[in-house]
């Protein structure tokens, strides 16, 4: 019986410890007030947009810019929670003079949409999760496509080589046709949407018309890289970086 006991503590010891490093913070994350966007990965993060606010007017004043960090040195301490240093400011009036870091505790919610984070004298700042915007121009990894994304749906802005290009030549795409539609949100960095694939017989040069199939699309938490996973009768990924 004290087996059985023993064994069953450590099997619920793996399956709390799963389930901490679960838990991620990484990702797009806008504060309540809508005055600034951070984008977390790893142990860092750092300013994506700034809008309005104290941290607008530390921009203005040229103590801090995009990309510089808001967050650092972060690290689990247990279930939905983190330490590490977030950045403060000096203010004088509504003037912002300085800035510096200061120690924090983050809050992750249980269901891993809005985090917390609780400055020193009591002060904390509500954060939402919010995903990257897959709108702009992207470039395949191969090089051969070149698509813009505009909302719902993405058109091909250059078509350069390989078999987009054969089927160009043939006349089954061109410039400005639709490559993605259906493009609709599925949960933090997804979303799920149709993309128009070549078809082609025995050879890639027999090539015999085009045809839309289901994909999956994840984009990574700094919004420079998605990846589209198709399924149906294309188990194939491809992978596009921002331009």
């Amino acid at each position: 019986m004290k087996k059985k006991l023993l064994l069953s503590l450590v099997l619920l010891a793996a399956v709390g410890i799963s389930l901490v490093f679960a838990q991620t913070l990484d990702g797009s994350w806008i504060t309540e007030s809508g005055s600034y966007e951070v984008t977390i990965s790893g142990g860092t993060g750092t300013y994506s947009q700034i809008y309005s606010g104290s941290v607008k007017t530390a921009q203005n004043n040229r103590f801090v810019k995009i990309g510089d960090p808001v967050f650092r040195n972060l690290k689990s301490t247990g279930t939905l929670i983190w330490s590490g240093q977030g950045r403060t400011f000096a203010l004088k009036g509504d003037n912002v003079t300085g800035t510096d870091f200061a120690n924090i505790t983050v809050t992750l919610s249980a269901n891993e949409q809005t985090m917390t984070v609780a400055y020193p004298y009591n002060q904390t700042v509500t954060f939402k999760r919010s995903s990257p915007s897959l709108n702009g121009t992207w470039r395949s990894d191969s090089g051969s496509t070149v698509i813009t994304i505009n909302n719902d749906g993405a058109v091909y802005a250059r078509i350069n080589s390989g078999i987009p290009k054969t089927a160009e030549n043939k006349g089954f795409i061109s410039i400005g046709d639709q490559a993605f539609r259906n493009i609709k949100s599925f949960g933090p960095l997804t979303w799920t949407g149709q993309g128009r694939i070549v078809d082609w017989q025995k050879t890639q040069d027999n090539i015999t018309g085009t045809s839309w199939v289901n994909f999956t699309l994840t984009i990574k938490p700094d919004g420079k890289t998605i990846s589209v996973k198709y399924s149906g009768k294309v188990n194939d990924t491809v992978v596009y970086t921002k331009q």
